[in-house]
C-alpha cells in the first residue's frame, strides 16, 4: 500500500485465470478448448473510514481466443459502512443470485440467460446494506457484455432486495425485478422487451451449500418460466459433489438442463468433471473435464 497526497491509502489486486476443458457430445463427438482466459485488475482507495473508491476491469478471452472483450470495467464510490455506493460503468447486473454467484467458470449455468439475456451491462447501479437487508438498484443500456456501448441505449432496469439470517447468516434470500428491453445475442440494435420478477435463496446447511431462484414474466409477449437449482456438498476437505438443474419455458419452447458433477481441489489446480442431460435440446448428453487455475497476488 501506499499513501497518497490527499491521505488515502491505495492498493492494487490482479488476478488471471484459465479455464481449459475436454468435451464429449453424444458419445462420439471430441473437442478440446481453451473455454475463458480472464485478466482482472482492481485498484481500491481507502481512507481512516474504510473503502471509498474502487476501480475494477475483468478482460477475457473464449472459446479458445477466437473472442476476445471487456466483461466488467466499472468505477465505484462507496459511502460511510456501506449504507450505499454508486457504480458507474459495465458490472454485474443485480437480479436473483448474480450478485452473489458466478457460474462463468463452472460446468453448469443458472437461469439468468433465458431471463435477461446476459449478466453485465453497462450503466449506473445505486446499491448498499443496512443491518439485515441489502438493496441494489440499476438502470442500464441493455446492450449486454458482448455489445459495445453505445449513445443511445434501449433501456433496463433491474432491482434486488436481499435479508440475511441465521445465527452465522446462513441464509440469504431476496426478490428481483427487471423491465425494459435487451439487445438480441447476435445483434445489437434487435430488440427484446422483457418484464419480470423472481425469488431467490441461498442456506448452508452443515456440509451443504443450497442455491434456489425462481423467475416468472414476459419477453417479447409471450410468457416465461425459469427455475434454477444447485447443491454443492462438502465430502471432503478437497472433494466436494455437485448438482444442479436448470429449466425454462417461453411461450410453448422448452429448455433443460440437468447436471451432476464433482470438484477436486488439490493445492495448486481445481479439477471439475461432470454429466450434463437435456431433454429438449441438443446435445442431450454432454460429459466435460475441466482444469482451471487462478492467479493473484496484491501490492
Amino acid at each position: 500500500m501506499v499513501m497518497s497526497a490527499l491521505g488515502c491509502r491505495a492498493s492494487w489486486y490482479v488476478a488471471a485465470d484459465a479455464d481449459l476443458r475436454y468435451g464429449l457430445e453424444e458419445w462420439r463427438r471430441h473437442h478440446a478448448e481453451v473455454h475463458v482466459a480472464g485478466v482482472s485488475a482492481r485498484k481500491t482507495f481507502a481512507d481512516a473510514g474504510g473503502d471509498r473508491l474502487i476501480l475494477f476491469g475483468l478482460a477475457e478471452a473464449e472459446d479458445n481466443f477466437s473472442m476476445l472483450g471487456v466483461h466488467e470495467a466499472y468505477g465505484r464510490l462507496k459511502g460511510p459502512m456501506g449504507v450505499w455506493n454508486v457504480t458507474l460503468g459495465r458490472f454485474t447486473l443485480p437480479y436473483g443470485l448474480l450478485g452473489g454467484f458466478s457460474t462463468s467458470r463452472l460446468l453448469y449455468s443458472t437461469a439468468y440467460q433465458s431471463v435477461i439475456g446476459f449478466d453485465a451491462d453497462n450503466g449506473i447501479m445505486v446499491s448498499g446494506t443496512n443491518g439485515m437487508l441489502d438493496y441494489a438498484l440499476s438502470v442500464t443500456q441493455g446492450f449486454g457484455a458482448h455489445h459495445l456501448p453505445a449513445l443511445s441505449a434501449h433501456g433496463l432496469a433491474l432491482a434486488r432486495i436481499g435479508l440475511t439470517m441465521g445465527e452465522g447468516e446462513e441464509i440469504q434470500a431476496g426478490v428481483s425485478g427487471l423491465f425494459g428491453n435487451t439487445s438480441h445475442s447476435h445483434d445489437r440494435d434487435m430488440k427484446s422487451r422483457r418484464f419480470g420478477g423472481g425469488a431467490d435463496i441461498t442456506a448452508y446447511i452443515a456440509r451443504a451449500l443450497l442455491r434456489m431462484e425462481v423467475n416468472a414474466g414476459m419477453v417479447d409477449g409471450k410468457p416465461l418460466g425459469a427455475v434454477f437449482a444447485g447443491l454443492d456438498v462438502a465430502l471432503t476437505a478437497r472433494l466436494d459433489l455437485n448438482c444442479a438443474m436448470t429449466v425454462s419455458r417461453l411461450g410453448r419452447e422448452n429448455s433443460d438442463a440437468w447436471f451432476l458433477g464433482m470438484t477436486f481441489k488439490p493445492k495448486w489446480l481445481t479439477i471439475r468433471g461432470g454429466y450434463r442431460y437435456a431433454y429438449f435440446s441438443l446435445p442431450r448428453h454432454t460429459v466435460t473435464l475441466q482444469a482451471y487455475r487462478l492467479f493473484s497476488f496484491s501490492f
